[in-house]
């Protein structure tokens, strides 16, 4: 809960804490051959999806009848698809 919010740009300390996650999530990220604007915008949907999902569970938010962790999988599997696809769609301009 400490990283729900980012810490403020001129917070030193809170920056420094979030360094070593954001070097992670970069790293796994970079892995779909994600940059710049590109690299930014897939972390903020994989950390919103996933602190969602975790945000919801915790709070038993789901109630239907469906074993969660078939789709927190499912969850994972779409973000993959997605990422995937990134790059590619980028380049296909066409309409």
């Amino acid at each position: 809960m400490a990283l729900q919010t980012a810490p403020a740009r001129d917070d030193i300390e809170g920056q420094a804490a979030t360094e070593p996650l954001l070097a992670v999530f970069g790293s796994v990220l970079r892995a779909y051959d994600l940059e710049g604007d590109d690299l930014t915008d897939a972390i903020r949907i994989v950390r919103s999806a996933l602190h969602g999902f975790i945000s919801l569970e915790g709070s038993e938010g789901f109630k239907l009848e469906r074993d969660l962790d078939a789709t927190f999988d499912r969850l994972i599997s779409s973000l993959d698809t997605v990422l995937t696809q990134w790059r590619r769609d980028a380049l296909d301009l066409s309409p």
